[in-house]
This record gives C-alpha cells, structure tokens and sequence, in this order.
C-alpha cells in the first residue's frame, strides 16, 4: 500500500518535471523570433528619408527645361552662383556643365558646356550644328569673335563659340524680367563690391563683373549691330593680358 502512494507520488513529479521541461524549451524557441519580429517595426519607425535628385541631363539641350527652376531639383544646396552640373554632350560632343544661378541665388538662369579638348566642333561641322540650332533655338542673331548666338523661337537663347564653349540662357525679355524682380537692384557700386568680391563667371551680368575679383577693365571694345552689342573686356596687368566677353550684358566667355 505504501509502495503504490510512493509510485503515485513518484508518477505525478515526473510528470509535473515533464510539463516544465516542455514549457521552458517552448518559451526559449519563441523569444528569438519575437525580436526578430520586431526589429523590423524599430528600424522603419527610425529610418531616415532619401531625398530623390534629378540626374543631371545626358543631352545639353534638355538644360532648356530647368532654366528658370530651382537648383535644389539637382540635389544641390543654395547660395552659390555657379554649380559643378557633371558631365553632359552636345550632339554626340562630351564636356563638363556648369550650372549658374542668380541674384537669389536659388534661380538657375544659365548652363554652360564645357567641351573636352578633343571634342571641338570644327570645319563643316560647326556650320552642321549651327544649322540644327537655328531650327530649335531661331536664327543667328550675332556672329562676333568666334561666338555665334541663336534666338527667336523660344524664350531661350543658345551661344555656340568655336572654341568649345557652349551655353544655354533666358532670351532679353525673361531675363529683364527676372533682373527686374531684385530687391538690390538699386545698391550702390561700392555695396556690391563688398558683398560679391568672387572672380568672374560666365552667365554674370556687366555689374557683377565689375563687383568681382576683376574689377574695371583696362579697355573696353564694343561692337554694335542691329542683333545687339558684343563687348570685348580687356584686362592689362604687368605682362599679362586676360579678356572677358559679354553679349547684351552678360558674359559668355573668359579668356585668361
């Protein structure tokens, strides 16, 4: 009789042994996919955004299409006046974009390609793109120096110059617009000078030239014809001589 309440007893704690051996290793297996459940929920509530940026255009011609916006839309951050814009091509001719931006600083007003040494348009070809911008951009409204201007269809202007430079712009009237929307547009001379003392780029206007690192020019030889005037800025210092050239205003070359 003892021996059977002894086997019970013996019976019922294995049993009960059992159960928590069971329950122990049942927790143990479930803690691990638990986290692992959960790491995920963490890492999106934590995760910062990605800011999606615009690829710099492959065609120079597309250029056109961001004149005018903000240079943010290239992921670049705002307050300079010209812009490293990568590489790009102009009918099959590779080279280097900068990308200018205006008086707010914000407002791309200007690109311009930079062609590689070897990738010059020349002979019969440049009179072959010549021909191709007068159908998008309207006809040569200047031909001075080595520069050629297209304008009258869009309210666009592109200057093609032999030595490798091109550039895309505002036509007059949205440019004097834009210019015209300045809030400094009556600082004095010497208030320019203090706060834009940065060395001369293409796409700035006459005032912010001589608001640069330049300064006045030596000589000044200007050209004038019924398309518009073309200006020659010549700076003379010891032994060196450096050019600057501006079309209506705005310089569309330097030579150093």
């Amino acid at each position: 009789m003892v021996f059977g309440i002894y086997k019970r007893k013996k019976s019922l704690i294995f049993l009960i042994c059992l159960v928590f051996i069971v329950c122990f290793l049942t927790a143990c297996n479930s803690s691990p996919q638990e986290a692992v459940g959960e790491t995920p929920s963490n890492t999106s509530s934590t995760s910062p955004q990605i800011e999606v940026v615009l690829d710099i255009p492959e065609d120079f011609l597309d250029f056109q299409n961001y004149i005018g916006e903000d240079i943010s839309l290239f992921g670049m951050e705002e307050g300079f006046e010209e812009y490293d814009g990568g590489t790009s091509s102009l009918y099959g001719h590779e080279g280097t974009v900068t990308v200018c931006v205006g008086w707010d600083g914000t407002t791309i007003t200007r690109a311009v390609l930079t062609l590689n040494s070897e990738e010059n348009f020349k002979g019969e070809e440049y009179d072959e793109v010549s021909d191709k911008l007068v159908d998008m951009f309207g006809d040569v409204s200047l031909d001075y120096g080595g520069i050629t201007v297209f304008s009258g269809l869009t309210e666009y202007d592109f200057s093609l110059w032999r030595k490798g430079i091109a550039s895309i712009y505002w036509n007059d009237e949205n440019r004097e617009a834009y210019e015209d929307k300045n809030p400094n547009a009556g600082e004095s001379n010497s208030d320019k000078i203090q706060n834009t003392q940065v060395p001369p780029a293409i796409g700035m206007t006459a005032a912010q030239v001589r608001a640069s690192t330049w300064g006045e020019p030596s000589d000044i030889n200007r050209t004038t014809t019924r398309y518009g005037v073309s200006e020659q800025w010549v700076y003379r210092s010891g032994s060196e001589t450096k050019y600057i050239y501006l079309d209506d205003g705005i310089v569309t070359a330097i030579q150093e």
